[in-house]
């Protein structure tokens, strides 16, 4: 691969990520967006103990938590104004 190439390919990465937090940033702007975003959080776990008692439940858990993990710090990389409000809102709610 040439230099050029490389380059290219690394522009095109870059591109494809401000693309997808322009994606998140405008999900986040919304009411809507918010509430799935926050649903997300709480199906994946990301603020309960994965651990369960049994190994495969506890593996299945951590696995969710992962990625509702990567969600969040997506969303955090997007618009970390808004992750924040979203988190206080809703932790105070309950």
């Amino acid at each position: 691969m040439s230099s050029k190439d490389l380059k290219q390919e690394e522009q095109a990465e870059k591109n494809q990520i401000n693309h997808e937090r322009s994606d998140l940033r405008k999900v986040l702007a919304l009411p809507e967006g918010q509430r799935f975003i926050w649903r997300l959080f709480e199906i994946a776990g990301i603020y309960r103990n994965p651990y369960s008692g049994d190994t495969q439940s506890t593996e299945y858990n951590c696995g969710m938590m992962a990625v509702g993990q990567a969600v969040l710090d997506e969303a955090m990389e997007a618009n970390p104004e808004a992750v924040s409000s979203l988190i206080i809102k809703n932790k105070t709610r309950k």
